[in-house]
């Protein structure tokens, strides 16, 4: 646990690409804090190639990340939302850049 500003932060490293992730930062956060106020996601992964060359495993993992990860987390959070003081979900989906995966680029 960190401490900044006076205040208690936590930190999970994880791949919310697998269930077990999602389940320990739920489990960490409710261990540190007891409950949750707002929950805010602003994480994605992206990639750029031709859709002709674009690897099905790189697609699989963006809907894991960005589609199935939120809902999953979510779906887990929700009783820690609902003994929070505020009970409110704020989601935020999106990716910063895409970058294209080695040999993909048709440059």
């Amino acid at each position: 646990m960190l401490l900044r500003y006076d205040e208690p932060v936590a930190v999970v490293a994880c791949d919310l690409e697998e269930d077990a992730s999602a389940e320990r930062v739920v489990a960490e956060h409710q261990k540190t804090f007891g409950s949750l106020n707002a929950l805010f996601m602003a994480a994605g992964v992206g990639s750029a190639a031709p859709l002709d060359r674009y690897p099905m495993t790189r697609f699989d993992k963006q809907l894991a990340v960005n589609l199935r990860a939120p809902f999953a987390l979510t779906t887990l959070v929700l009783p820690l939302l609902q003994s929070g003081a505020r009970n409110q979900s704020v989601e935020v989906q999106g990716t910063i850049r895409a970058y294209p995966d080695a040999g993909q680029s048709r440059d």
